[in-house]
């Protein structure tokens, strides 16, 4: 869908009709890659589902085609010229911790109490990492402006709090300088939570903010990164979460302190969260 969308933008007389499905899951994310794309050129896009009128598809197809008749025609070139000319640029997105600044605060999630276990894990190897706050209805209205259709909740949500942290920062620093960076684990799964790095980049980009770096580690290279030691700290600290959330709601916040405590103590091993438990 992409690549056909880099060709219409590169043809001086193609103009394209983008059909989306349900308006939720990977559709959403195409719908924002797609704008971002075609920048100025117009184009189409039309949301169906099996209650949508063919009529109401054929009238909207009609109007868009009758704009279209005020635009010049252009010369073009053979269709191979403008499939060459599609742009192949590398995005922005570090795959590897190992790839941010030195210095850098890099901002988690906030996934109580996931959160503040990887926080610790991760300040022991000498990285800045701060946890952002908790998602409320100012971060969720401001992840609305960056919405389109039905994206998912959890997506809305970290949009929001992602760019409440940036205007706070914003508000502080009187701008954003280097050494921003937010820590958003994608997977190889083919569902739209491996596209939320990617959609918060083009969200940043097109907000100005292209010098805040985005850290989006493959889950699945991740456990095997730095000769398996990464594989023991996330199983642990995943370990160690679920033995909050089984906690009585009254003594997480008890369990969660015996925890951080084993972390900066570097006692974290199996046999400490069994004496725990």
């Amino acid at each position: 869908i992409l690549e056909a969308a880099q060709v219409v933008k590169q043809h001086p007389n193609l103009y394209a009709i983008f059909l989306t499905h349900h308006g939720c899951g990977p559709d959403t994310v195409f719908t924002h890659y797609f704008k971002e794309i075609m920048g100025d050129k117009p184009y189409l896009n039309i949301e169906v589902d099996e209650h949508s009128s063919g009529v109401g598809v054929v009238t909207r197809i009609e109007a868009f085609i009758n704009s279209l008749s005020k635009i010049s025609v252009g010369k073009v070139d053979d269709m191979a010229v403008y499939a060459d000319r599609i742009p192949h640029e590398p995005v922005n997105i570090k795959c590897a911790l190992s790839g941010l600044d030195s210095g850098a605060t890099l901002y988690l999630p906030h996934m109580y109490p996931y959160s503040e276990i990887f926080r610790d894990i991760l300040t022991k190897q000498q990285i800045n990492a701060k946890v952002l706050p908790p998602t409320g209805s100012a971060s969720l209205e401001r992840g609305r402006r960056h919405t389109i259709t039905n994206e998912y909740l959890s997506l809305t949500a970290l949009l929001g709090d992602v760019f409440e942290k940036i205007a706070e920062l914003n508000d502080i620093d009187g701008g954003i300088r280097d050494g921003v960076a937010f820590l958003i684990p994608q997977t190889e799964g083919t569902e739209v939570d491996g596209q939320y790095c990617r959609l918060l980049r083009t969200e940043l980009d097109g907000e100005g903010f292209s010098n805040v770096d985005i850290v989006a580690p493959f889950i699945e290279d991740m456990l095997y990164e730095r000769g398996g030691d990464n594989l023991k700290l996330i199983y642990l600290g995943l370990l160690a979460g679920d033995l909050v959330r089984i906690a009585p709601s009254k003594r997480r916040g008890d369990y969660l302190d015996k925890i951080l405590h084993l972390i900066n103590s570097d006692s974290l091993d199996v046999t400490a969260l069994v004496d725990i438990s």
